[in-house]
């Protein structure tokens, strides 16, 4: 003979197995919520963060890990050949466009100011 408040024991321990892992799978989605935003606000800090030091006439972007001319154009360096650049991407400082890097002071001027 099966035992009825053996069987309703079983069911009421299963529901509750049930009940704690959706509650657990629920914050494991709330965890890894937090985690990606916290991760986007991060990201997005330390990016602006590094806008801001660049100089006046320059903006964030990708030139090369050597700090060769790739990305940017430089005073007096004519650019008759392509220049051979890594694919390699360093975050750094580059002229905006129509401004050219003053190798003697390293700051971003017009064409005219470029000193022969």
């Amino acid at each position: 003979m099966v035992n009825i408040y053996s069987l309703r024991q079983q069911s009421v321990s299963s529901n509750r197995e049930r009940e704690i892992e959706e509650t657990m799978a629920s914050k494991t989605g709330d965890i890894f919520s937090t985690w990606l935003i916290l991760t986007v606000i991060i990201t997005l800090s330390v990016i602006s963060a590094k806008g801001s030091k660049c100089k006046q006439g320059e903006h964030l972007g990708c030139g090369s890990a050597l700090g060769s001319p790739c990305g940017e154009d430089v005073c007096n360096i004519e650019k008759t050949a392509p220049l051979m650049c890594t694919m390699e991407c360093q975050e750094r400082c580059l002229c905006d466009k129509g401004l050219y890097r003053r190798l003697t002071d390293k700051k971003c001027v017009p064409k005219s100011e470029c000193k022969s």
